[in-house]
């Protein structure tokens, strides 16, 4: 599953995820995610009916990952839009762009 705030956001957009209880989806393995870490995507689709992603050359779609993993926003590049009440995401965040939030996109 996607949540909400991810599945509408514009074709195109870079951001940063999370996902959660990963099970043993192949497409997430081979991506290279985990749960409870934060990664970088970028939104590969227009609407929000069956979105996907891109994540190290992975294209991964919400209905390929529906019953396997929940896989949230996080925030954007620019280091704005992160929950207030997850602020250890914000840090990894920044450690994995080499800590030095980029310039603001345009959404």
């Amino acid at each position: 599953m996607m949540d909400a705030n991810m599945r509408h956001l514009p074709r195109g957009y870079t951001f940063f995820a999370k996902a959660y209880g990963t099970g043993g989806n192949e497409k997430l393995r081979k991506a290279g995610i985990r749960s409870d870490e934060v990664f970088i995507a970028k939104m590969l689709s227009k609407g929000h009916k069956n979105p996907a992603i891109l994540v190290n050359g992975v294209q991964i779609t919400r209905n390929e990952i529906f019953y396997d993993a929940t896989l949230i926003y996080a925030g954007s590049l620019d280091g704005t839009g992160f929950y207030n009440n997850f602020p250890e995401d914000r840090v990894a965040a920044f450690k994995l762009i080499g800590g030095e939030w980029a310039e603001k996109e345009d959404v």
